[in-house]
């Protein structure tokens, strides 16, 4: 149960970068310590319990879709799509149907490609895309769940994106320079990404006992896989963002922004750790 107590990481960190000017840093990491505890004992008590968070998480994720579009009213029509699109994928991965969770995973991974296709006045919504990839990516966790000894993959899937958007975020403010995406992501650096990968192998190093199959070198590909995953889930949700002038997906969770802004690079980390597992 000491995993627990892993986001505390994030505090000496935080403190540091405080001390070194950076006051945001620690507000950033601070939800985390919820975060992590919340989504991981969750897991730890069993599938329903799992199952019910991911819920909630698909259920507050449509509504912040829902408020994205701030030229529009509320639409109910896009609420109702939106909830038809996301919420029956937990309701048909109960039981952990294999046949299932391949539909799923493939479904997607289409919709995260479709966030960086669809346009905004075009003629599928780019919001719906995200919608379908939320309950279909986390369809894919509670089948993770599901699994014998599922705990240790939920465990590592979450821990490596979790605290290597700690330390993106971290490395990224003091080192970053040099800036790939200037538009779709501005904030984003290469410093960051290098920082992500080296706090996602410093997690699977800490967390090699619930991996203990795997060779140092397969534990390594393993982190920087699921690295990669996050970061391309996240700049998913960004082309989403971006088109609609919007910086967050919601303020739920203070500057870490939105629900949605905490599960966009866990989704297809999630749907990489089913296919590696």
């Amino acid at each position: 149960m000491w995993w627990l107590l892993f986001p505390a990481i994030a505090v000496p960190v935080g403190l540091i970068a405080r001390h070194r000017g950076h006051p945001s840093i620690l507000r950033r990491f601070l939800p985390w310590v919820a975060i992590v505890p919340i989504a991981l004992g969750a897991a730890y008590v069993g599938p329903a319990a799992f199952g019910a968070l991911l819920t909630a998480c698909v259920v507050v994720a449509v509504a912040e879709l829902t408020r994205l579009d701030r030229r529009q009213p509320t639409s109910w029509t896009f609420i109702g799509v939106a909830l038809i699109l996301s919420v029956p994928w937990l309701v048909l991965e109960w039981g952990l149907h294999d046949h299932v969770v391949l539909v799923a995973s493939i479904v997607s991974g289409a919709a995260l490609i479709a966030c960086f296709v669809f346009r905004r006045d075009g003629l599928f919504d780019p919001r719906l895309a995200l919608a379908l990839e939320t309950g279909a990516a986390l369809s894919v966790w509670l089948a993770l769940a599901q699994r014998t000894d599922g705990f240790r993959f939920v465990l590592i899937a979450f821990s490596v994106v979790a605290i290597g958007d700690v330390m993106a975020f971290a490395i990224g403010r003091w080192f970053g320079r040099t800036r790939p995406f200037p538009v779709l992501s501005p904030q984003k650096t290469l410093a960051g990404y290098a920082g992500a990968i080296a706090g996602g192998v410093l997690v699977i190093v800490l967390l090699n006992f619930a991996m203990s199959e795997l060779g140092w070198d397969q534990l390594v590909g393993l982190a920087i896989g699921l690295t990669a995953a996050g970061a391309i889930g996240d700049l998913a949700a960004s082309a989403v963002k971006r088109q609609y002038g919007a910086k967050d997906f919601g303020g739920l969770l203070g500057l870490q922004g939105g629900v949605l802004d905490r599960l966009d690079s866990l989704l297809p980390a999630g749907v990489l750790m089913w296919w590696l597992s």
